[in-house]
């Protein structure tokens, strides 16, 4: 049998989880060791019950593995795994990483940069709308963006790189077969196709409340900087904040990562702005920002500031979205 059966074998064991298979990765050093051990060798496996063993005894014999295994090629469903050559590498470094990922569409390449983008399901379309902007700009930069095709917020960043042929990443609560939810098809269908769509959990599992704060950990594993828009009250987004800051391997500044490359700067040179221009554009941000404070912070005068804002206006960076208030249109 090759590698990948063993792995897709100790995978799909009814109640032998990731933590089970911490445990036994810990005497065994490959799941073919597992598959060929003794009933023997199992009893001195810590956290391994006689139920456990029962299971791998039947699992070896089960018919319906081994036929799940065959069809995944017919559904373009891939998996990959610790020391495959396409396993991501920023997994190994959280400490519960998953031992299998299904994926449908291709992996994030590991030397581009990435952010995730997470919010609220029940959004403000202001915010669905800052989220398109971000994974739009971002797409443009050439930064992959990830998420978890929820409803609101996550839906609007990767529909936003989809949009500008940028590369999305969508991690899922359920099984990689299952759009959910289904009204996020057509992004599930361009993920496929010109993205990623991942999950840890085997083909054909349903979407469960405990499964979405468990997929929060790739998400944020995945990426190089987080960004969460409009979740005062959203659980998963609020995990995932939860989860990107005890994650061992962000560094303190992590935008630095995303600018070893100079996509910032380079992205600002581009706008051809210039002092005192560049001073009050500098104060602009993708929140609304009054013409009194615009003033008071950049020590122009009203007709100055006015005549700045009109020029930014024009030039498609910016946008009064109330009287005398301002965003930006860009990063």
């Amino acid at each position: 049998m090759k590698d990948d059966y063993y792995w897709f074998w100790i995978n799909n064991i009814t109640g032998i989880a990731n933590i089970k298979l911490r445990y036994l990765f810990k005497v065994f050093d490959t799941p073919e060791d597992i598959y060929k051990a003794s009933d023997k060798m199992f009893e001195g496996v810590m956290g391994i019950k006689p139920d456990d063993i029962y299971s791998i005894k039947e699992s070896r014999k089960s018919e319906y593995i081994y036929r799940e295994y065959s069809e995944l090629d017919k559904k373009n469903i891939k998996f990959t795994y610790p020391g495959k050559y396409n396993y991501p590498e920023r997994l190994m470094n959280i400490y519960d990483y998953p031992y299998i990922i299904y994926y449908k569409g291709s992996l994030p390449q590991s030397d581009v940069p990435s952010v995730a983008i997470v919010g609220a399901r029940n959004c403000t379309e202001y915010g669905r709308s800052v989220a398109g902007r971000f994974a739009e700009d971002f797409a443009d930069m050439g930064i992959q963006v990830i998420s978890g095709m929820a409803l609101g917020i996550d839906a609007a960043a990767q529909k936003g790189a989809v949009r500008k042929g940028g590369y999305s990443m969508a991690v899922l609560g359920c099984g990689v077969d299952i759009c959910y939810p289904r009204t996020n098809i057509e992004l599930y269908t361009q993920l496929e196709c010109n993205g990623g769509i991942i999950s840890e959990y085997s083909p054909g599992t349903p979407p469960k409340a405990g499964l979405f704060p468990m997929r929060n950990r790739i998400i944020s594993a995945m990426s190089d900087a987080l960004i969460v828009i409009t979740s005062p009250n959203d659980i998963c987004a609020t995990e995932s904040i939860n989860r990107y800051i005890n994650c061992s391997k962000k560094d303190d500044n992590c935008m630095n990562s995303l600018n070893n490359n100079g996509i910032f700067e380079e992205k600002f040179k581009k706008s051809g702005l210039a002092s005192p221009k560049n001073m009050v554009y500098s104060q602009i941000n993708l929140f609304p920002v009054s013409l009194e404070m615009i003033v008071n912070n950049s020590g122009l005068n009203l007709v100055e500031a006015e005549g700045i804002l009109l020029e930014l206006e024009l030039d498609g960076l910016i946008e009064e979205v109330s009287k005398n208030y301002y965003i930006r249109k860009h990063i």
